[in-house]
C-alpha cells in the first residue's frame, strides 16, 4: 500500500521519492486524491504569506506548476490541439502525438493559466487552495473507472492493476479532504463536488467520441480544467 502512495507521488509530483519496481501502478489511483491535498498544501502556505493577493496568486499559478513538474499542462496542450481540430479521428489521434504545440494548444495554456491567476485571488480563506487540485485528482480517478482507454501508452499503462475498490477508496480520501475543508469555511465548499462529476462525464463523452477513448493527455486535460472550474466556483460561493 505505500508502494502504492510513493508511485502516486513520485508520477503526480516532482518530489524525487523514485518509482517502485512495480506492475501493478493502477493501484496508485487509490491515493491521487491525498497526492492532491499534499499539492494543495503547498498552495495553502502560499496563500498564507503576509503579501498582495495579486503576488500570492502568481507564486500560487508558480508553485502549481513546479509541484505538479507542468504534467497535466503537457496533457491539456496537446488535448487542445487534437481534440478540437476538425479532422477525422485518426488524424486527430497523430496530433496529439506530435511534439509540436499548436495553435490550440498555446490559446489554451495561456488562456488557463491567466484563469488561475485571476481565480485564486477571488479566494478568501487559505484553506479553499486545498480543494482544485483535490477535485481534479479525483476527477481522473473517476474517468479511469467509468471511460474506456484508447491509448497503449501512459495512460494505459498507469491503469495496470487498477480496480473498482481503487475508485471508492479515492472517494472516501475526497470526501474526507472536502470534510474537513467544509468544517473550516462552511458547507458552500460541496459546490465542486457536483461540478467535478459533470465535467468528468462531459469531457469523458467528448473524449469518447472524438478520439475513441481516454489517454494520459485527457486525463491531464480533465485535471486541469476541474481545478479551474474549482477555483472560480469556490470564488462565487466564499468570495
Amino acid at each position: 500500500m505505500l508502494n502504492d502512495l510513493r508511485v502516486a507521488i513520485s508520477f503526480l509530483t516532482i518530489l524525487p521519492l523514485g518509482m517502485p519496481n512495480t506492475t501493478q501502478v493502477g493501484r496508485s489511483f487509490a491515493w491521487y486524491p491525498l497526492v492532491g491535498v499534499m499539492i494543495g498544501g503547498g498552495l495553502m502556505a502560499i496563500a498564507m504569506l503576509p503579501i498582495s493577493e495579486q503576488t500570492r496568486a502568481w507564486l500560487g499559478v508558480v508553485a502549481w506548476v513546479i509541484l505538479t513538474g507542468g504534467l497535466h499542462l503537457d496533457g491539456f496542450g496537446d488535448t487542445c490541439d487534437g481534440l478540437f481540430a476538425s479532422v477525422p479521428l485518426e488524424r486527430r489521434r497523430e496530433i496529439m502525438k506530435d511534439p509540436r504545440t499548436g495553435t490550440w494548444a498555446v490559446v489554451g495554456l495561456i488562456l488557463l493559466l491567466l484563469g488561475k491567476l485571476v481565480g485564486l485571488q477571488a479566494l478568501r480563506s487559505p484553506w479553499l487552495w486545498v480543494l482544485p487540485p483535490l477535485m481534479g485528482r479525483w476527477a481522473m480517478v473517476l474517468a479511469v473507472q467509468f471511460f474506456p482507454s484508447n491509448s497503449t501508452g501512459l495512460g494505459a499503462y498507469f491503469r495496470t492493476g487498477f480496480l473498482p475498490r481503487h475508485t471508492v477508496f479515492a472517494t472516501v480520501c475526497m470526501v474526507a479532504g472536502l470534510g474537513v475543508v467544509t468544517a473550516l469555511t462552511g458547507p458552500a465548499v460541496w459546490v465542486v463536488l457536483p461540478l467535478t462529476l459533470g465535467l468528468t462525464l462531459g469531457i469523458g463523452r467528448m473524449a469518447q467520441r472524438r478520439l475513441g477513448g481516454l489517454n494520459g493527455d485527457v486525463y491531464g486535460f480533465l485535471c486541469e480544467v476541474v481545478e479551474l472550474v474549482a477555483v472560480y466556483a469556490l470564488g462565487s460561493v466564499n468570495g
